[in-house]
């Protein structure tokens, strides 16, 4: 019950508390703050319906048409502290210390990008203020330093130090993990010996499915991967080597040296070191050799007989 009384004497004496200026820069009497928020809010919630559009203006940021509406029913309800509040939300000056607020806020949080718009807004109400200008200046050169560092970070050569603690942790945490699963690594060495590279890797592959934060069983798959691309590429090439070798042979019998030549030289380059193609190739040289020296003197004995018909 008192405090009905206390309430409704305060709204009584709202008037006299209040003075009012033409330029609605009015400034209240001092309250305290928890009072004149209950009047507020009441005062709010029993006229909520009339400030509708001035809320909309209010919230889509059309700060004009807001004033505006708000001015409108301050000569409707004169001397009103919660209609001079938002009048004061509206003008640029709130709304400028408001956007800085909020930019600090988000600059000290480092969300520069966040920050940036907020200057930009305030710098578009007062463009000659040098503050919001020094901090876009700041906070663009900030975002484009880590741009720059996410698309080519600096790299630092790890010291022997670290290498030399990697490896052991590496070799640790491997010697640890075989000997909790012998059998599979037997089988794994076993195949690995063998040339079998493809079965050691569906064991490892299936051990990589069960413990998946074991890194080096990755780097064991590569490793195993890596030899078998090795075995099928050499096996290719011998593959390859066979095909010049007898293809070579065959012009060498037919004696088309300059195509068995060509051939050996494909198989050479196989195999640079390869004692028979080296031979070959030296015996094809050396009968081209003879055959051209024959060619030259037949050569010769034509111009000579046709020198004689001409004496």
């Amino acid at each position: 019950m008192r405090l009905s009384l206390t309430f409704i004497f305060i709204i009584a004496l709202l008037p006299a508390l209040y003075s009012q200026n033409e330029d609605v820069e009015i400034t209240a009497v001092r309250v305290d703050p928890k009072v004149q928020d209950s009047i507020n809010s009441h005062f709010y919630i029993t006229h909520q319906a009339e400030f509708t559009s001035c809320e909309a203006h209010l919230n889509v940021n059309n700060y004009d048409s807001a004033r505006v509406c708000y001015e409108a029913k301050l000569l409707k309800y004169p001397n009103n502290n919660y209609i001079y509040g938002q009048i004061r939300k509206s003008t640029p000056k709130f709304i400028y210390e408001d956007l800085i607020r909020k930019a600090d806020g988000y600059f000290n949080q480092k969300k520069w990008k966040s920050a940036l718009s907020f200057y930009h807004g305030a710098a578009k109400i007062y463009p000659t203020e040098i503050y919001p200008q020094n901090q876009i200046k700041t906070l663009k050169k900030l975002i484009q330093e880590l741009e720059y560092e996410f698309i080519y970070p600096v790299y630092r050569e790890p010291t022997k130090a670290e290498i030399a603690a990697a490896k052991a942790k590496r070799d640790s945490i491997e010697t640890q993990f075989r000997e909790e699963h012998p059998m599979e690594f037997k089988k794994i060495d076993k195949f690995q010996k063998k040339g079998k590279f493809n079965i050691a890797r569906k064991i490892c592959m299936n051990l990589m499915m069960t413990y998946k934060d074991v890194d080096f069983l990755g780097e064991l798959h590569k490793e195993l991967t890596r030899a078998q691309v090795n075995k099928d590429a050499n096996l290719h090439l011998v593959k390859k080597y066979k095909e010049w070798i007898k293809k070579a042979d065959n012009h060498f019998k037919n004696k088309d040296y300059f195509r068995a030549k060509e051939n050996y030289l494909y198989a050479l380059n196989i195999k640079p070191k390869d004692e028979y193609v080296v031979k070959r190739i030296i015996k094809i040289e050396s009968i081209l050799k003879k055959h051209h020296l024959k060619e030259q003197r037949k050569e010769a004995k034509k111009l000579k007989k046709h020198k004689k018909r001409f004496e």
